[in-house]
């Protein structure tokens, strides 16, 4: 091309390039009249939530109070005859935690079959006291140095022992007989039920290691007895 076609180009391209500005709008300028201008957004703090653990394990504790069991009667209020009429009216464990308190006096530190038991044993004692003394004569009577007859002396013993043994088969039976009333009760809670059940399989438990030895003493003396024959 030559310098007049160039210039006669670059100047349609300037006029072209004019109409395309004038129709195209103008840029908004920051703060001009007429446009707004739109405030940044701040973000705001975000307060951390403490957790529902923090919140139980730093909350006040209310204060608690010992547990002070109550009894029906005072402790050692009823002697061996007020206790035995009392336990033959209980219905349920509370009205036997009664009984033993009145009686000799209740710990809820210890089982509560041994307490009734201890008490049971010390109340029969106490209405038939002649029947330790026999126990404690033959226990003695068996073991003097000095007997001259051995097997005499074995003997004894052995029914002091045989004695003893039967008597606490006594007591288990009884104890036996008082659980499987109280389970067969109308009035009966779940915590109760549960209670008198593991008593019922530690006295069964206890009645077959008793019936036991007392076979084995029985056996001992048959064979003394063979001896001496």
């Amino acid at each position: 091309m030559t310098t007049a076609q160039d210039t006669a180009l670059a100047f349609i391209l300037d006029q072209y390039r004019r109409q395309i500005d004038a129709l195209s709008p103008a840029p908004s300028v920051p703060g001009a009249k007429g446009t707004k201008v739109k405030a940044p957004k701040v973000s705001k703090p975000r307060t951390p939530k403490a957790n529902k653990g923090e919140v139980s394990a730093n909350a006040a504790k209310p204060a608690t109070t010992p547990h002070v069991p109550q009894f029906a009667y005072p402790a050692n209020s009823v002697g061996a005859e007020g206790f035995f009429s009392l336990l033959r009216k209980a219905r349920c464990m509370a009205d036997e935690r009664n009984a033993c308190n009145a009686y000799l006096g209740y710990s809820d530190h210890e089982a509560h079959g041994t307490q009734v038991d201890n008490c049971r044993r010390a109340a029969t004692l106490a209405l038939n006291s002649h029947l330790g003394h026999k126990t404690a004569r033959s226990t003695v009577a068996g073991y003097i140095k000095g007997m001259p007859q051995t097997v005499q002396r074995d003997i004894d013993n052995l029914l002091a022992r045989e004695r003893g043994c039967a008597e606490e088969l006594a007591t288990l039976h009884n104890r036996m007989s008082d659980v499987i009333a109280k389970l067969t009760a109308d009035t009966l809670g779940n915590n109760e039920e549960t209670n008198l059940r593991a008593e019922r399989d530690l006295t069964r438990g206890l009645l077959l290691v008793s019936e036991e030895r007392l076979q084995a003493i029985r056996n001992d003396l048959r064979q003394l007895h063979t001896l001496t024959a």
